[in-house]
């Protein structure tokens, strides 16, 4: 693992929410919540990080649709103390990647929670046709979210187990190096989904 800089907590959330817009599990929520808000979509397609005003209302909508800042949902016992950095990954840091502690994710892996594993299951395979499709026409997803404990922790998926499933099932179309957004805090045994 490369990391190549210090970030916000303000583009981390900014990140998650453009992974999550147009997905079939989540985007329809913060979809919803734009509309409901009278905000345009570009608040989340093109944040700019030097409006507070912007980054607080990102923030809110996270925790609406996904618990973000409120000890809820994906974020329930999530540390306030993490520190967040872009980091690139190779092949061998992805190898030891996990998806998050739930049990759809220990179930499809035999419970090992590698995504190694996740790719042989028959229901996750369904689930990322659209994904392996986008990635063999050659074209990118969004950086995934990672958090661990520290540097020689395991990396445990926060945001883009399909899109981390997706590379394991077309090993070729993955890219050799893979940048990514880290998370780290040593609180976060205490993360629900640790």
């Amino acid at each position: 693992m490369y990391i190549e800089k210090d970030i916000t907590d303000d583009e981390m959330v900014a990140t998650f929410l453009k992974g999550e817009i147009d997905s079939t599990s989540f985007g329809l929520c913060i979809r919803d919540g734009l509309e409901q808000d009278k905000k345009n979509r570009e608040i989340v397609d093109e944040p700019n990080f030097l409006d507070t005003e912007e980054n607080g209302y990102r923030k809110y909508l996270l925790g609406k649709c996904r618990g973000y800042g409120r000890n809820t949902f994906l974020f329930n016992n999530f540390p306030a103390d993490i520190q967040w950095k872009r980091v690139i990954l190779d092949k061998t840091d992805l190898s030891k990647v996990k998806y998050i502690n739930c049990s759809n994710w220990s179930q499809w892996t035999g419970n090992s929670r590698l995504p190694l594993d996740g790719a042989k299951h028959s229901e996750l395979i369904n689930q990322c046709k659209e994904l392996v499709e986008t990635l063999k026409r050659g074209e990118k997803f969004f950086e995934i979210i990672l958090v661990a404990s520290n540097i020689n922790d395991t990396p445990i998926i926060l945001d883009g187990n399909h899109r981390m499933t997706a590379y394991f099932i077309e090993p070729q179309h993955a890219p050799e190096e893979l940048r990514c957004i880290i998370g780290f805090s040593e609180k976060l045994n205490n993360w629900t989904f640790y």
